[in-house]
């Protein structure tokens, strides 16, 4: 294959050194224009209807030991209760005093299987646990209007012990 003048590399390095210049700028100011975005402190964001956000709750204590046997326990008597059909309560009221803010995501997990009458046995169990209000409805990802403050959960204790 022979060369022609178009392909040199005299013709190639300024077309090069151009596209190279371009792409160092793209990836040089993206980052500015994302970081401006998430500078701003939490206490100015607002939702979709311009409301501000609530104040997050304290984070609990979390622990990297092994959990507690008293935990273990509840939590292999969990499956055998579900497939029976039947609601492990007991064990849910268990969990919810373990201490451990990893067991948060099992009784999250357990509202599934909860009905009207079993319903705030997990919320009771989930808030004394995280320390953090369960909200009655769940947020969407990129939010549909029903912020916090619109749903009137700031400071509230989350769901109802039985809902209707």
């Amino acid at each position: 294959m022979k060369l022609t003048s178009a392909h040199t590399p005299s013709r190639l390095r300024p077309r090069l050194v151009t596209l190279l210049t371009a792409v160092v700028v793209a990836f040089t100011t993206m980052p500015q224009a994302a970081q401006t975005a998430d500078s701003a402190p939490a206490s100015t964001r607002k939702d979709k209807q311009r409301l501000p956000f609530p104040p997050p709750p304290p984070a609990p204590a979390l622990r990297e030991a092994a959990l507690p046997p008293d935990a273990r326990q509840a939590l292999s008597e969990v499956m055998p209760f579900l497939r029976e059909r039947r609601f492990p309560s007991a064990a849910v009221k268990r969990i919810g005093t373990a201490g451990d803010a990893r067991l948060g995501w099992v009784l999250y997990d357990l509202l599934r299987f909860a009905d009207r009458d079993t319903v705030g046995d997990v919320v009771a169990a989930f808030e004394k646990l995280t320390g953090a209000p369960l909200p009655a409805e769940p947020f969407t990802a990129m939010g549909d209007g029903r912020s916090p403050a619109r749903l009137g959960l700031a400071g509230t204790a989350g769901l109802p012990r039985t809902q209707a």
